[in-house]
Order: C-alpha cells, then structure tokens, then sequence
C-alpha cells in the first residue's frame, strides 16, 4: 500500500511540473504576441503618419507651382531648385514632431512626349526626328539596324491600325502573340513609360540602364488624365529651359555631333545664369554660343511647361510612404490640378 502511495506521489510531481512549464510556456507565447501587436499598432500609427507626411509634401509642392509664372519655366524656379526643396524638407520635421518629407519636382514637358509621336492617326515626324537622334547617342551604344527595328515598334504599338509600318518585317500582331508569353499589339498610347518594355527591340537594360550606360527611362514622357485619358502637352513640343542635355542634343542632328556637346553644355550653362526675360524667347539659344545657321523646329520646341511630376517621400519613426503624382498647370484658370496620384 505505501509503495503505491509513493508512486501517486511521483505522478502529481510529474504531472505539476508539465502543468507549470505548459502555464509558462503559454504566458511566454501570449507576451510575445501582446509584444507583436503592440509593435504592429505602433507601426500602423508611424505608417499614416508617414503617409500624411508625404500629402503634405504634394500639397507644398503644388502649392509651389501655382505661385510660379507661367510665362516661363526655367530650371530657376523654386520647384526646380533642389537645394530649396531639400530645406524645405529639413525644415518639415518642426511640423511633424519626428516626422518629416523629402520632395521632387520634375518638368514632364523637358522630356520626349512618345504619345505625341502619334497625332490624329499620323506621325509626328518632327518628334520622330527627335526620338530617333535620342536613340542613336552614343551613349545607348544602338546599332543601326535596332534603332530602326524599336523606331517601327513603337511606331506600331502606337498607331491604332493593325498595318505594320515597315512591310518587311512580320506583321505587328504575329510577332507579339508569337512570344513565349503572348500578348496583343497596344495599337494606342502608352499607359506609362514602363510599357515601353513591351514593345520589340526595348529591354530592360535599355529601358533602366546599366552601370555603364544610362537607360531611355527617364527621358521619356507619359502624362495621363485620372480616367486613363491621354493629355496632350504642347502638341509634341519640349520645354528647352528645363531639358536634360541628352533631350537637347537630340533636337538637332549638329547638336546630337560630338562637337554638338560642347554647345548643348554652353546652353545648360547658360540657362542656369540668364533672367527670365531671356529665356522666354525660343532662340535664346543663340546667345548661349550656338551658331545662327543651326535653327531649332518650332514645332518641338517651347519655353512654357504644364505638367509635372511630383515626387514625396513620407518618414515617421521607422515608416516610409512614397507617393507619385501628376499635376497640370491652367495659366487661364490660375491653379493646378491633380491628374494622376499614386501611393506606393
């Protein structure tokens, strides 16, 4: 009797200690959830703070753009100046209390409007010109016959017809639904820059560029209405005053020379330096040391901008919103309204 006795005794012994540790084992696992949602609770308040930071930098920056003149966009103006905006972001964590916004303004009418390339079903050849200079810059390293063969792609994926552009090649539609992963020719505009991937003779290295060659990404323009609706600025023209110099090298076929680049760098020199007054005028290029007898087309080129793209960056604590938006200027009506907004 007293040997089973024992025994009992060992198995409540046991049988307390497995209660005990499943007791710690469970308060451990219900801290260490507690912990986690606390920390996730934490994060969701530091990611609409972050949120609300980066609206805020919109709401400056477009703000900025209805006080500027329409008269003429330079790369001058307070929204072009970077080292103004990166005060102004320092300066937006006394309003945050620990949080604060990074802002980007960029001139979409400084780049190449590909849409435009397309106008009432015919091409834009004056644009064309320009896209094709652009493509064969050195710097893209293209052959001669992949600059004609992207020329006639975009061409294709651009135009609302099933006709391909050059009749010896395969026509338009065989070729993209003959790809391994299939898929229709867009025949109209480009939702985005990116799209361009898609179209024959465009990869990705091309598109992004790599560490030894810079890519035709950020040179292209694609301005859309909040429907998806294509805006047209300027009917294919480009802002002079605010283009990269590859886009000015582009606009004439001496400026695209290598002796081209001595004088596209006198024109950035110079448009960084002249008032206002001046650079309204679209021949100031002339007094920037470019030879009277090389004439930019007035059909590609302006001094005027009316969309942008503005770029926020929200922080709070650990959390960081991104939002990308697309403004258009209305110098009749006086304000600036939003086209486009995306959160990522």
């Amino acid at each position: 009797m007293s040997r089973f006795l024992r025994n009992t005794r060992g198995v409540a012994l046991i049988l307390t200690i497995l209660i005990v540790s499943l007791i710690v084992a469970l308060t451990l696992q219900f801290n260490r959830t507690m912990r986690t949602h606390v920390v996730s609770a934490g994060n969701i308040g530091h990611g609409l703070k972050a949120l609300y930071a980066a609206k805020s930098g919109v709401a400056y920056g477009l703000a900025l753009l209805k006080e500027d003149s329409p008269d003429v966009d330079t790369v001058q103006d307070d929204w072009a100046n970077q080292d103004k905006l990166a005060a102004m972001s320092a300066g937006s964590q006394a309003l945050f209390d620990g949080g604060r916004f990074e802002l980007k303004i960029m001139d979409e009418s400084g780049k190449i409007p590909i849409n435009d390339l397309i106008h009432d079903q015919e091409v834009n050849q004056a644009l064309k010109e320009v896209l094709r200079r652009f493509l064969e810059l050195d710097e893209f390293g293209l052959e001669h016959e992949q600059i004609n063969t992207i020329m006639d792609a975009i061409t294709d994926w651009l135009d609302p017809d099933e006709d391909n552009t050059n009749p010896f090649h395969d026509s338009e539609e065989d070729y993209y639904m003959g790809l391994e992963k299939p898929y229709h020719c867009k025949n109209g505009p480009l939702d985005s820059p990116e799209e361009l991937l898609l179209v024959k003779g465009i990869s990705p290295e091309l598109f992004y560029g790599t560490d030894e060659q810079p890519g035709i990404g950020p040179y292209i323009s694609v301005v859309r209405d909040s429907e998806g609706s294509v805006v047209r600025d300027g009917e294919g023209k480009i802002n002079i005053n605010t283009a990269a110099p590859m886009v000015l090298r582009s606009l004439h076929e001496d400026l695209a020379s290598d002796t081209g680049k001595t004088m596209v760098d006198e024109m950035v020199d110079y448009r960084i330096n002249a008032d206002d007054e001046a650079l309204k005028s679209s021949t100031w290029y002339h007094d920037a040391g470019v030879p009277k007898d090389i004439e930019l087309s007035k059909k590609i080129i302006k001094t005027t901008s009316d969309h942008f793209q503005i770029k926020s960056v929200g922080h709070f604590g650990n959390m960081t919103k991104h939002i990308v938006a697309v403004a258009k200027r209305d110098p009749d009506r006086g304000d600036v309204q939003t086209l486009s907004w995306k959160i990522e």
